[in-house]
């Protein structure tokens, strides 16, 4: 689905809702259901009931939600988002 052009830009609709989505929804998610904090990490997967699926960990994934909160912060999220990326990178500086 692609949004008309015009809507977007005069509107802005679609940038609220993706900042919503993004700020109000999945960053709290991720921050807190996708943290591992038993093994260290992120889990690689969330059920549609918020718990982790059990999959092996793929440092794509360690890496990608280290990027996420860093880019995440620089956009203005208040999560925990300097503990999150330091726990990331000390399990992939273990695991590495």
């Amino acid at each position: 689905f692609t949004p008309a052009h015009d809507r977007v830009i005069e509107s802005g609709a679609w940038r609220r809702r993706v900042h919503h989505w993004l700020f109000e929804e999945t960053l709290p998610l991720w921050s807190t259901s996708g943290v591992d904090e038993r093994h260290g990490g992120f889990h690689e997967a969330l059920g549609f009931d918020t718990r982790p699926l059990v999959k092996p960990k793929r440092m794509r994934t360690q890496a990608r939600q280290v990027y996420a909160f860093a880019v995440a912060k620089e956009r203005g999220w208040t999560g925990p988002a300097d503990r999150l990326i330091a726990h990331g990178i000390e399990f992939m500086a273990g695991q590495g």
